[in-house]
């Protein structure tokens, strides 16, 4: 087995493990609250195990730094504890997830009843493609922290997998995407902060979120989460072409499509927001609730869907 499909085995049985104990303890004590603290804490320990591994924690016995791969990681890792300690909490103070609801059991519902909820099985399958989506995420910071794995059983062109390009064209399109983590991280943190904030003021009732990024784009938290996961994908990609070109046996069989399954991160990410889980659902839901609302309805005719537009705000803080 090539060091980067241990890896990718590394981190496949991290996740899911992380889920497993999730889903355990989420069927026994019938609890909505363990959901997404494990689903997003499980990108952490995934991420702190492959820097580990890597040295990158343990420089003093030998590790070798490598900047970029360092902050590729410490973003993902800011990401995850971020989102999982935010919905932690929130779960926390709301008490139950909303979305949640058909896969636990209703007062006086049998187990495994499957014209019902059918508990714990269906419940299930929610902490699997759970697991899955940790582990389809993971891919390209899974790929990238196997070079260094490479490299120290005698792979390939270290001068190229793991150093940045020289010449401000290259140094920006090395800068470009590792800033893009961070600031996608800072978007999604300041919506979730500001739409927060928002609900827990009793006069907003009834009302949808347009304070702040939300005055921007009807959707700044997802804005946020793609920014972060296609920075992360460009982050690693330099990366995985010279492998591509330059391996050899196993670990050049599995970099030969290290790319095109690294892409797999953003665009599953992307696909899940835009057609799955994330805006049909809420759009659905919002359509329904402001149903016949003319400010709602001039809301969403202005407000771009996605990416904020300040210019949008300043007309409707005009009129």
């Amino acid at each position: 087995m090539s060091l980067a499909l241990s890896n990718l085995a590394r981190v496949g049985a991290i996740v899911g493990g992380c889920n497993a104990v999730g889903y355990g303890l989420t069927a026994a004590f019938e609890t909505h609250k363990l959901t997404d603290l494990v689903g997003a804490g499980s990108f952490v320990a995934a991420t702190l195990a492959m820097s580990y591994k890597n040295g990158l924690l343990n420089l003093k016995s030998g590790g070798v730094m490598h900047p970029k791969l360092l902050l590729v990681n410490v973003g993902v890792i800011l990401w995850g504890s971020r989102l999982a300690s935010f919905l932690f909490s929130r779960v926390l103070k709301v008490g139950e997830d909303k979305r949640l609801q058909k896969f636990f059991r209703k007062p006086g519902e049998a187990y495994l009843d499957i014209k019902a909820s059918f508990f714990p099985v269906r419940l299930a399958t929610f902490w699997t493609i759970q697991a899955a989506w940790g582990f389809i995420c993971l891919l390209p910071v899974t790929l990238y922290n196997s070079v260094p794995l490479m490299l120290s059983n005698g792979g390939p062109n270290p001068q190229f997998l793991l150093k940045s390009a020289h010449g401000p064209v290259a140094t920006l399109l090395t800068v470009l995407p590792v800033a893009g983590i961070f600031l996608g991280v800072g978007i999604e943190a300041l919506a979730d902060w500001q739409k927060n904030t928002f609900r827990e003021n009793k006069k907003n009732d009834g009302h949808w979120c347009d304070v702040g990024l939300w005055r921007m784009s009807k959707y700044p938290n997802y804005f946020g989460e793609l920014l972060t996961w296609w920075s992360v994908y460009f982050s690693c990609l330099p990366a995985l072409l010279p492998a591509a070109a330059g391996a050899s046996g196993a670990a050049g069989t599995m970099f030969t499509a290290a790319p095109a399954v690294a892409l797999l991160s953003p665009v599953f990410i992307t696909f899940l927001l835009f057609k799955l889980s994330g805006i049909p659902l809420l759009e659905k839901k919002h359509s329904a609730e402001y149903k016949g609302n003319k400010q709602y309805e001039e809301y969403v005719r202005i407000t771009p869907l996605l990416i904020p537009n300040p210019f949008v705000a300043s007309v409707k803080k005009s009129s």
